[in-house]
């Protein structure tokens, strides 16, 4: 007799990958002024295990203006500061990221410098469902004083992966345009004459671009890759009915 099959249920539960999120923003402040603190959120509350980071973006003439970061979010590990170059004519910016663990609550965040800057901008934001080790790979020494500038990143970019770049701007009156391919977060200007701008953007491009930046200026930018979080291991079941 020729086995008949009258029903195949195939029951599959696969592998469960979570794809980095798109930043969300969480604040942004600004100084046109002499100072080297700026209070960037209150009474904000971040997703449950989120990646949090922040760019502070300023005007200095030293590279000793090193970034310290405290906040009163619960569950929040250590900030992990990164110092970008500085555009020998003044423009510079610090990136900065810490992993929560549960359940942030609500709080506040406050970015401090060593050394005391005029024309600040500093941008807070968050991203969902990344890696334990969150930044694959990353460049922080992009600079120039064309009206356009590129970061880009050594190595190709991973399925799931979110891409992140930033430039500080002097001199900057208008907003600055995004790459083609980029989405734009943020875009802070100081406010003032020869002020510093700070633009963030994201895609799943190892290049960033940027036009409309201040021809003669000063711009000083990076990019990272924020991989997606490892997969969950999953079970198949095949059941087969036939005569």
């Amino acid at each position: 007799m020729i086995a008949k099959l009258l029903i195949m249920l195939i029951l599959i539960k696969g592998l469960a990958v979570a794809q980095v999120s798109n930043p969300t923003l969480l604040g942004a402040e600004r100084v046109f002024a002499t100072a080297n603190t700026i209070a960037v959120s209150d009474a904000v509350t971040p997703s449950d295990n989120a990646l949090l980071m922040l760019v502070f973006s300023h005007r200095t003439t030293s590279d000793l203006s090193l970034l310290t970061v405290v906040d009163t979010y619960a569950n929040s590990g250590a900030w992990t500061i990164i110092e970008g170059t500085r555009e020998a004519a003044q423009a510079d910016y610090s990136f900065a990221y810490s992993i929560v663990s549960g359940s942030p609550g609500s709080g506040a965040i406050t970015a401090t410098l060593s050394g005391a800057a005029d024309r600040s901008v500093c941008t807070f934001f968050q991203v969902t469902g990344y890696n334990a080790t969150p930044i694959l790979q990353g460049v922080y020494d992009s600079v120039g004083t064309a009206s356009t500038m590129s970061a880009v990143l050594p190595s190709g970019v991973t399925g799931g992966s979110k891409t992140i770049s930033f430039v500080s701007n002097r001199g900057t009156t208008t907003g600055i345009t995004p790459g083609t391919n980029e989405t734009e977060l943020s875009d802070t200007t100081s406010g003032g004459t020869s002020s510093m701008r700070l633009e963030i953007q994201y895609s799943s491009d190892q290049t960033h671009n940027w036009t409309t930046l201040t021809g003669g200026g000063s711009h000083s930018g990076g990019i990272i890759e924020i991989q997606q979080a490892a997969a969950v291991g999953g079970k198949r079941r095949v059941v087969v009915v036939s005569e």
